[in-house]
């Protein structure tokens, strides 16, 4: 799938991966005046002068530029992420479209990037949860992150704030922590699911029900039941949003 992504290069030194139906022009636009300027942060924009009804989401990421030189000698975070989207669309998990992503380098050392997906008018699990109360958002959510573990594939931060509520399926958001399965990151993204889930229930005796659906759609759990379950209270006590 990343073959089918179009590579090219901005004036600046950017190196820019992407889709196929995504305008370059537009790209260069939000180039300069996201990543060449070192804006950190995230910022919603239109698609295109021509079609201001479509969003786009813009993650940029800049270098601490006193920041250690074997970090910024490693993958960036925006190419990170932007691969991740690939490889979770890759096994069938639902993700918001990727637009593009790209970084730049001096004597390559990292300096700035960005991931550009596109914006979906959709409440997250918690957003959701918070209008409604209901329980089956969160089920959805559970067998959503056992689905994701059962291809392979770990979220890196699944809280219930990165699942939007679109359509039959839930649709993921966020990857700038994937990474490839193993149980030690099975462990942490049940962990980090759970206590989200607790928090914005205020019960986590409930948590005990995901585990349940996660389960029967995912992996054996990594650890016991008792442990992880403390885990995730902990962790829901650390919190501030779920």
């Amino acid at each position: 799938m990343e073959n089918d992504f179009k590579y090219f290069r901005t004036n600046n030194g950017g190196r820019v991966h992407a889709a196929p139906a995504v305008d370059e022009s537009w790209i260069l636009t939000i180039w300069n005046r996201y990543v060449d300027s070192a804006k950190y942060g995230s910022v919603l924009v239109d698609l295109s002068e021509t079609n201001p009804a479509g969003k786009a989401v813009i993650k940029v990421y800049v270098s601490r530029r006193r920041g250690n030189i074997p970090r910024r000698l490693k993958t960036s975070r925006a190419a990170h992420e932007g691969r991740g989207y690939l490889a979770f669309a890759r096994a069938g998990i639902p993700v918001v479209p990727l637009l593009f992503w790209g970084e730049k380098r001096h004597l390559a050392l990292f300096e700035a990037g960005a991931v550009a997906t596109l914006h979906m008018a959709a409440d997250t699990v918690s957003e959701a949860f918070r209008k409604t109360a209901d329980d089956k958002l969160l089920h959805r959510a559970a067998a959503a992150l056992g689905a994701i573990h059962r291809a392979g594939l770990v979220h890196g931060d699944p809280r219930t704030r990165n699942f939007l509520v679109d359509g039959p399926r839930l649709t993921v958001i966020d990857l700038p922590s994937w990474s490839r399965f193993s149980r030690r990151s099975q462990r942490n993204d049940l962990m980090r699911f759970l206590g989200s889930a607790a928090l914005l229930t205020g019960e986590i005796k409930k948590t005990e029900t995901l585990l349940d659906i996660y389960v029967n759609k995912g992996r054996p759990l990594p650890v016991g039941r008792r442990k992880l379950l403390e885990m995730a209270d902990r962790y829901r006590k650390e919190m501030r949003l779920p």
